[in-house]
């Protein structure tokens, strides 16, 4: 079903830790540190299908007959490798665009004066 997609779910959380710094002036100069987690259980949730198949990983030509007269092609010359050729067409099949981004932190600051 191309029409719809899978559930997904992502984890995130962010700590933060205050300071402050005070000026002979009598002013303070206040600075947050942050450590910020996106996509905590590293899950692999998916954005987007091919409309033919409704998977992420599988457009469906390789099923298709313009897909098998490809390999019957690659098949009969002996020079071409039919296992090279299924292994490159699936390397191809795997669009970061259609899953997201794995685990990333983030540290930083946030200074306020």
């Amino acid at each position: 079903n191309g029409a719809r997609k899978p559930w997904t779910f992502q984890l995130d959380s962010r700590l933060m830790k205050n300071f402050s710094i005070e000026r002979e002036n009598g002013s303070s100069l206040n600075f947050q540190v942050y450590l910020r987690v996106s996509n905590i259980l590293n899950r692999e949730n998916v954005l987007d299908v091919f409309p033919a198949t409704g998977v992420a990983g599988d457009d469906g030509y390789l099923v298709s007959a313009n897909g098998q007269s490809a390999l019957a092609a690659i098949g009969s010359d002996p020079t071409l490798s039919e296992e090279s050729y299924i292994s490159a067409y699936n390397w191809l099949m795997l669009n970061p665009d259609f899953f997201t981004q794995p685990r990333r932190f983030y540290l930083g600051t946030v200074f306020s004066f």
